[in-house]
């Protein structure tokens, strides 16, 4: 199950665990956003990190644009994530993160 954010991915793991359903055994939990409460033990919830510094520096380019005088047109910006594998799934990462 892939949620939306890590809060989500929590949640669900929590209630695989109040129903008894195996972690990652019958069920795999991916979250989104790498927030600190993933890497607990209690969780070790698979997650997805963005690139927060690259996010704002880019944002900042933007506004500054934008306060500039540019067009401000809409532009569709792609910055890369990294997938974080931890215990809530049972896949294994091969050579490199």
């Amino acid at each position: 199950m892939f949620c939306v954010n890590d809060v989500i991915a929590l949640g669900a793991r929590d209630a695989a665990r109040h129903r008894r359903v195996d972690v990652p055994g019958k069920l795999w939990l991916v979250g989104y956003d790498d927030i600190e409460m993933a890497s607990w033990e209690a969780f070790d919830l698979t997650t997805v990190r963005q690139q927060l510094p690259q996010m704002v520096e880019k944002a900042i380019e933007l506004l500054m644009e934008r306060i500039g005088g540019g067009k401000g047109e809409y532009r569709s910006i792609c910055l890369p994530n990294k997938l974080v594998i931890r215990g809530s799934t049972g896949w294994q990462a091969q050579g490199n993160e």
